[in-house]
């Protein structure tokens, strides 16, 4: 008896904020990267198919986009999420200084 079939694996590849599609908000998402793989006794062998998608952290709105748009958003996305962090350290160390001042 021969077992096959198939499976689905997704990894995240990027995160950052972009406007959410379904809530209207500006929130954190997650690129992720899905693949369908052939199995032969339970082992991935042979990758069929990949979707990219992007996914809303808080209602987990979930949007398929070609690869293209989806790199784009990626790089649009983790841009604004380092202009977020970086607007914070400088919050946190304007905070540090008053305290210690």
């Amino acid at each position: 008896m021969i077992a096959w079939g198939w499976k689905k694996k997704g990894e995240a590849e990027w995160s950052g904020i972009i406007q959410c599609q379904a809530c209207q908000k500006w929130r954190l998402h997650y690129g992720i990267r899905v693949k369908r793989w052939f199995t032969l006794f339970f082992v991935p062998l042979i990758p069929l198919w990949s979707d990219s998608k992007v996914i809303c952290a808080v209602c987990r709105h979930e949007q398929k986009l070609p690869r293209p748009e989806y790199e784009e958003i990626g790089r649009e996305a983790a841009a604004r999420l380092a202009e977020v962090d970086a607007a914070n350290e400088q919050r946190a160390a304007a905070a540090r200084a008053e305290l210690a001042g």
